[in-house]
């Protein structure tokens, strides 16, 4: 996926060391690992491929996110919250 139409808005960021983008800055920050004092294990981003592992993943506009939701939770959430115009729909067993 081209990251040539991605935006960045409200909490998305974009990691200025590997370029990824993120829809929320704990996202952000969890990509980031390893020690600030310890230059035996200095900072460094996780690679695509550890992100994975990790259960990140891409949402459907291309932006990394902790772990992709189940579909209809969206919804729910919002419902939930008071947006107009949706409804809470309940879970099948």
């Amino acid at each position: 996926m081209s990251n040539a139409n991605l935006k960045l808005s409200g909490n998305r960021c974009q990691c200025p060391t590997c370029g990824q983008f993120f829809n929320s800055v704990s996202v952000f920050d969890r990509h980031r690992v390893g020690s600030f004092d310890d230059p035996a294990n200095p900072r460094r981003c996780l690679t695509i491929r550890q992100m994975l592992a990790k259960g990140f993943a891409q949402n459907g506009k291309g932006y990394w996110v902790r772990h992709r939701r189940k579909a209809g939770t969206i919804r729910r959430q919002r419902a939930t919250e008071g947006h107009p115009g949706t409804t809470v729909v309940p879970l099948a067993a």
